[in-house]
């Protein structure tokens, strides 16, 4: 469901409410009050997208992450109550409806779930409101795959999943009631978002992972777990290029094979929301993409390396082609600034917010259906610097010394939302 159809509910609701109050009122001749209507979050269908990156060393591995103690409380997923037991109203929502952005705008907060105390996530999901997205994605496996798994959660007190001997793999309870917090907590702000059941890249190429032969009790575990009316995306795929056999790194897990038993997962556990297939950045990958089955839209990554003129020119023929809807999920990231041959940016020349501004221009000009900010820091919840991630790839000067509030209202985000909100 769009922010826009979100709207439309929200008015009839209101209209409704305040109708039944007035004929209360006149019954029983109480006078009116200023009561201010919320939306009641029921089943949400959505509009689109997500990523991290894909034009990295192919050969090269995730490090290990190392996650950060918690340092401060959660806050309350609403407020208590403190009205008496006569008190026929009930309290006013603390996130009105904000206007909706001309399309789907959404961020990348890829590591947040495992990475994020409690309260770092509150604020971030604040900063989203107040700012204007209309949600964000995330991660429900890390980038590193299996090696990762074992990891404490900050605030959960729990690793983020258990392994069988047979290789199956299942969401620790800690780290599953942390991903609801997330979810519910973007529902109160009317925030729309994109899960990503695995990053392809990471865990269907490894020799224990998400394959084939475990893909659909997983996808069917997430699908119990996560049917939210938040939940606008099941995102599949991730960096990995469509054609790729993973071939070197264990057992030849087939991408499509994955995708098609993930989705088979999802959907035997009754959750009806869309997928979003999150390709790499070969242009190669798009035309093999749109015809299957498994997939409802495309998450089209272009790749952080080029200018808006080559970026369009790969998305345009993609857009024309299909009838099914296309989003904008990955391109440059704000100050990205990597060091892979061939690339427009490097560490003297990092992703500028000009060069944001151009790439959503020039999306919007080809009638993309969504688009996804990036962050260099806050996509891997600027942990960067102190973790040896492989990912470490921002300019020398964008640093977040006091974590991931840095990252807000940088000149990145206010050029990307400057177009997507005018």
């Amino acid at each position: 469901m769009t922010n826009r159809d979100r709207g439309v509910r929200f008015t009839w609701r209101a209209l409704a409410l305040l109708l039944t109050l007035a004929l209360l009122a006149t019954a029983c001749g109480s006078a009116g009050s200023d009561l201010v209507a919320g939306e009641d979050a029921e089943d949400s269908e959505p509009d689109v997208v997500f990523t991290s990156n894909d034009d990295d060393d192919p050969g090269a591995d995730p490090a290990d992450l190392t996650t950060v103690p918690a340092t401060a409380t959660p806050q309350p997923t609403s407020p208590p109550s403190t009205g008496g037991p006569d008190d026929a109203e009930p309290p006013g929502p603390e996130y009105p409806l904000q206007p909706p952005s001309i399309i789907p705008a959404y961020d990348t907060a890829w590591e947040m779930a495992y990475l994020a105390t409690d309260a770092e996530i509150v604020s971030y999901l604040d900063h989203l409101y107040e700012a204007g997205f209309s949600g964000f994605w995330f991660l429900a496996l890390p980038f590193g795959g299996t090696n990762l798994y074992p990891r404490d959660v900050p605030d959960v007190a729990d690793n983020i999943a258990n392994i069988s001997e047979d290789g199956h793999v299942l969401l620790s309870a800690g780290y599953t009631r942390r991903i609801t917090f997330i979810l519910d907590e973007a529902e109160r702000r009317h925030l729309g978002v994109g899960l990503v059941a695995a990053w392809a890249k990471a865990n269907s190429c490894k020799t224990v992972g998400i394959s084939a032969d475990n893909a659909f009790e997983y996808g069917a575990s997430i699908g119990v777990a996560f049917d939210h009316p938040a939940l606008d995306y099941w995102v599949l795929g991730g960096d990995l290029p469509y054609e790729e056999k993973c071939v070197g790194a264990g057992p030849r897990r087939i991408l499509e094979d994955v995708s098609v038993a993930l989705e088979a997962g999802i959907r035997s556990s009754g959750a009806e929301q869309p997928t979003a297939f999150h390709t790499g950045a070969g242009a190669n990958n798009y035309d093999q993409l749109f015809d299957k089955d498994f997939v409802d839209v495309g998450a089209v990554q272009t790749g952080h390396c080029q200018d808006a003129g080559t970026m369009k020119a790969k998305l345009a023929p993609v857009v024309a082609r299909t009838n099914k809807p296309v989003i904008l999920a990955e391109s440059r990231y704000y100050q990205l600034a990597p060091t892979w041959p061939g690339c427009l940016h490097s560490p003297d020349n990092p992703v500028s917010a000009d060069d944001i501004r151009a790439d959503v221009e020039a999306a919007l000009e080809i009638g993309i259906s969504g688009v996804l900010f990036g962050d260099g820091q806050r996509y891997q919840w600027c942990r960067d610097r102190n973790d040896g991630d492989v990912f470490d790839l921002v300019g020398p000067e964008y640093e977040c010394p006091n974590g991931i509030a840095d990252t807000f209202n940088s000149p990145g985000e206010q050029a990307f939302l400057a177009v997507v909100r005018r």
